[in-house]
């Protein structure tokens, strides 16, 4: 069952720049996409249309049977979000921002003292959550901002270069409790990365995105046509686009 229907959405920018063009986009429930495209291909534009932080122009949208235009706020409760800037409080612990989340998500305190606590656990911050976040290695600041955007069991969680910066280990770290997680719960994911690594492992399906225009929609499996690397089909299917649409 789609939970993301996108038909022809259109988005053109102030400066005037036609970031969307005729978009079309489907997600299951519970499936795991890679978003990925150059610079400026409109990704970052489409997953802001898609959680409701930008209007579309045109075209016909439904996340979880919302339109995010007329209903952002009520989608926003449904969806989790982790963006790459870090806008976390330095000041504060991660147990009492996970706390005061779980509070402005309607959690009386027992609940959310509990829910605050298995997130934790399922990040692996449990001997961090006394902490200030600003001292906090950047691994754990990045698994922190998952913990919250997953906190309410949303039915979708959109992540945008969820490991930059981050060392192998770390990385490594994080896709392992998201996986868990993702999975006890049946939380679609769509990912936004440059990292093909990053896609190839932790999803199934792909939408290629070039100058505002869906290039190819599949399983990554098909798209690799026998090849090894996401990488490199990658590179040789933007040269094969390159050489079409010149």
């Amino acid at each position: 069952m789609a939970i993301i229907t996108a038909k022809a959405v259109e988005k053109t920018h102030k400066s005037g720049v036609h970031a969307l063009k005729g978009v079309n986009l489907e997600l299951d429930a519970g499936q795991r996409l890679s978003l990925l495209g150059p610079n400026g291909a409109g990704k970052s534009t489409l997953v802001r249309i898609l959680t409701g932080l930008s209007r579309r122009d045109g075209g016909v949208l439904e996340v979880n049977g919302l339109d995010p235009s007329s209903h952002p706020r009520s989608l926003q409760e449904q969806i989790g979000v982790v963006l790459q800037e870090d806008c976390l409080d330095p000041l504060s612990t991660p147990k009492s921002l996970l706390f005061f989340q779980c509070q402005l998500f309607g959690m009386g305190k027992g609940q959310a003292r509990h829910r605050a606590q298995e997130r934790l656990h399922d990040f692996g911050l449990q001997a961090h959550q006394e902490k200030k976040v600003g001292h906090l290695s950047g691994g754990l600041r990045r698994r922190l901002h998952c913990a919250l955007a997953l906190l309410h069991a949303p039915t979708i969680l959109f992540l945008d270069e969820p490991s930059v910066g981050l060392d192998p280990e770390s990385r490594q770290d994080l896709w392992t409790s998201l996986d868990q997680v993702l999975q006890s719960m049946g939380t679609a994911l769509i990912l936004t990365t440059h990292s093909m690594e990053e896609a190839q492992h932790s999803t199934q399906d792909v939408v290629l995105l070039v100058d505002g225009q869906v290039g190819y929609k599949g399983s990554i499996q098909s798209f690799l046509q026998g090849a090894q690397g996401l990488e490199q089909r990658y590179l040789d299917w933007m040269n094969e686009w390159k050489e079409c649409n010149t």
